[in-house]
C-alpha cells in the first residue's frame, strides 16, 4: 500500500473517529445499564438448573470434538 492511500485511510478513520466520539458525548448512556442485571437470578432455581444443562452440553460438545480430532488425526 502506497504511503498517500495509507494517509488517506488514516485521516478518513480520524475523521469516523472524531465523529463517533462527538455522538458518544451527545447521547448519555442511560441510568441503568446491563450491570443492574449482576445477580438478580442468583438465588433461581430454575436458572441454577438452565446453566448446570448448559454446561453439561457444552461439555459434551467439547468432548465430542476432541473425539472426533483424534479420529481424524490418526
Amino acid at each position: 500500500m502506497s504511503a498517500s492511500k495509507l494517509e488517506d485511510r488514516v485521516a478518513r478513520l480520524e475523521t469516523l473517529v472524531e465523529d463517533l466520539m462527538r455522538d458518544r458525548n451527545r447521547y448519555p448512556a442511560p441510568g441503568k445499564d446491563c450491570r443492574s442485571t449482576i445477580g438478580m437470578f442468583d438465588d433461581d432455581p430454575l436458572f441454577k438448573e438452565m446453566t448446570e444443562e448448559t454446561s453439561r452440553r457444552r461439555e459434551e460438545e467439547r468432548r465430542q470434538a476432541h473425539e472426533e480430532q483424534q479420529r481424524d488425526s490418526l
